[in-house]
């Protein structure tokens, strides 16, 4: 179905950031104090958010130093119903509400916080370019309704093509940092990368393209793009392919590794 879709290539999108994350269930999150302890969270699809919820993300998240992503709609439905007011007393960002049904097509401003190595079409604009289509721009045409920011105390990262209306932007607050990015499925690869490095959080490569997987001892790559990346390893190590055996760094915490585009490796760390 749609929903799911719009998810999934959310997810497709975010992979190719060269960022290890995790997918967490809310609930999960509320019940594990350890998963209280990331330094980034995106919340992908909380469109409904119940009062426990909300007080949870406010009382345990909105601290720290942490930075909250958010996507589309978060907490416009609750208990007391739908209120685009709920969603800006969430994000902490001044958010209007457009029921019409709108081109959801964004670009970055250049210039702009978070807006480095950002793609012309942001999001799921440039997921359908890159995956479905050629055409430089307005590949993705499907309409729905529309979220946008109007909050002077924010600072904008992308704006919509057809009205200049605030799409993306970022808010600090004392104990926290709020990221909304209003377009449907707008968290790409690129603004992901430029957010986790944004909040000081562990990045293993200097720049997206790659999808990673790994953990203290073992990496595994795919190379969306090919070309050369700087790896910041989690430990100094020494760095061995394991499908040639060769060594590839020694006793180094960074090194740069060329990788051919639609490849795979598996790195392991001594």
């Amino acid at each position: 179905n749609f929903p799911s879709t719009i998810i999934n290539d959310q997810i497709y999108s975010m992979r190719t950031s060269g960022i290890a994350f995790d997918s967490i269930f809310l609930a999960d999150l509320m019940a594990n104090p350890e998963f209280q302890k990331y330094k980034v969270y995106i919340f992908m699809n909380t469109f409904h958010l119940n009062e426990k919820e909300t007080q949870f993300i406010r009382e345990k998240l909105q601290r720290d130093g942490k930075v909250l992503v958010w996507n589309y709609a978060p907490g416009f439905l609750s208990e007391k119903g739908i209120s685009v007011d709920q969603v800006s007393a969430l994000t902490g960002i001044k958010t209007v509400y457009n029921p019409e049904p709108s081109s959801p097509l964004c670009e970055p401003i250049a210039g702009a916080a978070l807006s480095e190595n950002l793609q012309p079409n942001l999001g799921l604009g440039d997921v359908y370019q890159r995956r479905f289509s050629l055409r430089k721009n307005n590949s993705w045409r499907m309409n729905m309704p529309r979220f946008w920011l109007n909050d002077e105390a924010a600072s904008a990262v992308a704006r919509y093509y057809d009205t200049g209306q605030t799409a993306v932007a970022m808010k600090r607050f004392p104990q926290w940092t709020s990221i909304y990015s209003a377009q449907l499925g707008g968290i790409d690869a690129e603004l992901l990368h430029n957010i986790v490095r944004e909040a000081g959080a562990y990045t293993l490569t200097d720049r997206s393209g790659l999808i990673v997987d790994m953990n203290g001892n073992f990496i595994s790559l795919h190379a969306f793009k090919g070309g050369t990346y700087r790896l910041n390893l989690p430990k100094k190590s020494t760095v061995y392919d394991v499908m040639s055996g060769k060594t590839l760094a020694k006793d180094t915490d960074n090194f740069d590794l060329q990788i051919k585009a639609q490849s795979s490796m598996w790195l392991l760390l001594k």
